[in-house]
């Protein structure tokens, strides 16, 4: 999803189901010059070390 509330500001949210969360709001001081603030929430998943299960993962659930 990107909204674009009044010329010089842009959301940006994009959703990837399940744990997958992002957000960003940039806005344009004056060309080039933007700034923007963000929010990123993510998740890995690893089969830790001599596992042949694949039901046997470690998982990371990390936000930034």
């Amino acid at each position: 999803m990107e909204w674009k509330p009044f010329e010089h500001l842009t959301l940006q949210a994009p959703y990837i189901p399940v744990r997958t969360v992002k957000a960003k709001a940039t806005y344009e001081v004056f060309r080039p010059l933007r700034v923007y603030a963000g929010f990123d929430w993510d998740d890995d998943w690893y089969l830790r070390a001599d596992r042949e299960r694949t039901s046997h993962r470690l998982f990371c659930y990390e936000s930034a």
